[in-house]
This record gives C-alpha cells, structure tokens and sequence, in this order.
C-alpha cells in the first residue's frame, strides 16, 4: 500500500461516519450513500489484497462501477421526486445493465473500465445538470432544496466531468505512454480525493430542519 490509499481508505471511512452520526438529520436521499461508500470500502480493501497476492484486480471495477451507478441514479431519482425527469432516471437505471453488458464485451475483465466509466460519467454529470435545471427554473424557493444536496452534486459534477476527460482513454495510454497515464491516475485520486472532502463537509454542516 501507497499513502494514496491510506488516505483513500481514510476519507471513505470518514463518509461512513458521518453519515452514521448524522442519519437521523439526514434526508432519505442522502442516507443512500452509506450504501455507497460501504461498497466503495469493500471494493478498495478487495483491490488492495489483489494488489498483495500479485493478481489483476480490474475485474472489480467493472462490477462496482455499474452498482455505484446504480445507487446514484437511486439518489437522483429521490431528487427528482415525481416529475417527467422520472423518464429519464428510468432510462439511466435500465442503461446499468446495458452498461454492464457492453463494457465486458469492449473492456475484457483484465483491462481498465474505460467505456462503463465514460458511460457512467456522462449519464451523472447530465443528472446534475437537470437538477440544477430544476432548482433555477421552478417556482419553489431555494432554500426549500436541501442545501447538503447542492453540495453533493457538485461534487458529483466535478468528479463525474474531470473523470470522463481522464478515464476515457486510460486503456490506450496506458498501452502506448505509461507515463502519461500514471500522471492522469494521480489527477483521478484527487478527484476521489476532493468529491470525498466536499460530501464530509455538506454532510457534517447538516443541521436539524424546524418542522413547518
């Protein structure tokens, strides 16, 4: 293990707990990230052994991209509430499969995700987009959407958008210039890094809501 990952390991565990110490303020939404970072901990721990016994652990990606995906759409769905953006989040939810299915035809298992990650990144950052959409284009005040919510897509949006540019074409650099893809690797950590660090701050500033 690097000190990449101690940190790693470190700051999900961070979005564990404050989850857990602030469930009961939390909105139904937001609690669905517990399941999230649960899986994201397992999938990295999962990973590190891999790393240890020499093995390729790539495999792991292209089953934990679809179902963090999976749960994000859940989490925007929740957002959404019932509205003709319902049509949309049922399509983003059936593409996981189809995501799944092609990304093991395209990326076999012992190589980078590339195409479930381009896929998955381009359907979250439009998610936010639309949410953004709803929040400056309906009748209901700002203060009514929940302000951890703003915080959480914007950091979905900067993770989701910077990891379409980096991801994409990992495969093919990492054949041709390994150098280059290393570096974009390290730009991707920060990236975890930073959507971490913004969900523990919106999460940890949550205050309790008067009742009206």
């Amino acid at each position: 293990m690097v000190w990449y990952d101690f940190v790693e390991f470190g700051l999900i565990l961070l979005c564990i707990i404050v989850i857990v110490f602030k469930y009961r303020l939390l909105p139904n939404e937001i609690r669905l990230f517990l399941i999230y970072f649960i899986l994201t901990l397992l999938i990295e721990v999962a990973s590190e052994l891999f790393i240890l016994k020499r093995k390729n652990n790539l495999f792991l990606y292209h089953f934990s991209a679809p179902c963090q995906y999976g749960i994000l759409c859940l989490y925007f769905s929740t957002l959404f509430g019932q509205n003709k953006n319902k049509k949309i989040l049922i399509l983003a939810a059936m593409s996981v499969l189809v995501i799944l299915l092609i990304s093991f035809y395209l990326n076999p298992l012992n190589q980078y995700y590339s195409f479930a990650s381009i896929m998955k990144n381009i359907i979250i950052s439009i998610l936010v987009l639309l949410y953004f959409r709803k929040i400056f284009i309906s009748n209901v005040n700002f203060e009514n959407h929940v302000e951890e919510n703003v915080w959480i897509c914007t950091g979905l949006f900067i993770y989701s958008l910077g990891n379409f540019f980096i991801e994409g074409p990992m495969n093919y650099l990492m054949e041709s210039d390994r150098n280059i893809s290393i570096k974009l690797f390290y730009l991707h950590i920060a990236l975890d890094f930073l959507f971490y660090i913004i969900f523990i701050c919106a999460v940890v500033f949550t205050k309790k809501r008067p009742v009206k």
